[in-house]
């Protein structure tokens, strides 16, 4: 059971990882200073990034895809409910 665990983890692509990690960092210091606020405010910053990707393209000339962004923000959000809920306690 762990080890399908860590196969699992494996499998998910550094960008969502990357989007989870500055989430992360995002996420923390808001939280903290501003509580629920703290989510929306990171939720911002998501929505904001994945507007800036659509208005640029992607970098290997690819057309913007939603079906990518969807998943980025969710990452990017998921630390700062935990911190919340974490928070709460």
């Amino acid at each position: 059971m762990i080890k399908q665990f860590f196969t699992k983890l494996a499998q998910i692509p550094n960008d969502l990882l990357l989007h989870f990690f500055y989430g992360t960092i995002l996420s923390f210091p808001l939280v903290a200073l501003f509580n629920l606020w703290g989510i929306a405010f990171v939720l911002l910053i998501a929505y904001g990034k994945e507007i800036i990707d659509f208005i640029i393209k992607d970098s290997s000339g690819n057309e913007y895809n939603l079906k990518r962004s969807i998943p980025d923000v969710i990452f990017t959000i998921v630390p700062a409910v935990l911190f919340y809920l974490i928070k709460l306690l």
